[in-house]
């Protein structure tokens, strides 16, 4: 089921609040950069850097992935492993709010987001 406009826009102000606390200076973000992405029902937090090859390129490197459950009312949590997949994050694979995964990512605690 898809977001609502107001849970969408709800969801957005709280991403952009967040990754505004944890964004390098403004001098930096050419060289590295966090980002967040909506699409559907997922939400996504990125790193953004030039490519070693071509530095006019920009890469992502995903950090978390969430997907909401309208019906659950529950997030899941995921993380990426080297294989490129998202994995459930098992010590935590669920939150009842954006605030509460947000704090995961922010907590880290196995250091599988953020390295």
């Amino acid at each position: 089921m898809a977001l609502s406009e107001f849970e969408n826009k709800k969801w957005e102000k709280e991403l952009q609040a967040y990754i505004e606390t944890i964004r390098p200076p403004s001098h930096m973000r050419n060289e590295v950069d966090i980002q967040f992405k909506i699409d559907g029902q997922n939400i996504f937090i990125f790193e953004v850097r030039p490519s070693f090859q071509d530095p006019n390129e920009m890469i992502e490197t995903p950090v978390i992935k969430g997907r909401y459950f309208k019906s659950r009312k529950e997030w899941t949590i995921y993380w990426q492993r080297t294989d490129l997949k998202w994995h459930i994050y098992e010590t935590h694979p669920s939150a009842s709010s954006l605030s509460e995964l947000l704090n995961v990512l922010k907590t880290d605690e196995y250091g599988c987001f953020w390295g």
